[in-house]
């Protein structure tokens, strides 16, 4: 898998470097805390290490990332998760953007959102 193997590069690179490192390390244990991943879990991320790294990466990016989700496991914990962000101040503005998404995840249509404007 890629990310494996880029975790693998910096290992090695950290290691010619005389960095050091943590056996074991992976991007679930660098970037990610236990008790978030298990709330996670339970707002329906699915269980699966490519689920909780790509969860990771959603929740740790500066941008809103494309998401392709063929087998529909993901839209009811985006969902979820935006619910729970405590950075959220326009309910209304909230519940348009998760009405949009979830209208689009239903119909299978494209759209562009922007959650920037009320």
């Amino acid at each position: 898998m890629y990310r494996q193997q880029l975790v693998n590069y910096w290992i090695d690179k950290c290691k010619e470097l005389e960095i050091p490192v943590t056996d074991g390390l992976t991007l679930e244990t660098v970037l990610a805390d236990p008790f978030e991943i298990r709330q996670w879990n339970s707002d329906g991320l699915p269980r699966d290490q490519v689920s909780t790294e790509n969860a990771i990466l959603v929740t740790r990016g500066r941008r809103w990332p494309l998401m392709i989700d063929p087998q529909e496991q993901v839209g009811h914990f985006i969902i979820l998760f935006i619910l729970s962000c405590s950075h959220v101040s326009d309910i209304h503005l909230l519940t348009r953007y998760i009405m949009k998404l979830n209208n689009v995840t239903q119909v299978r249509q494209e759209q562009l959102f922007d959650i920037t404007k009320a």
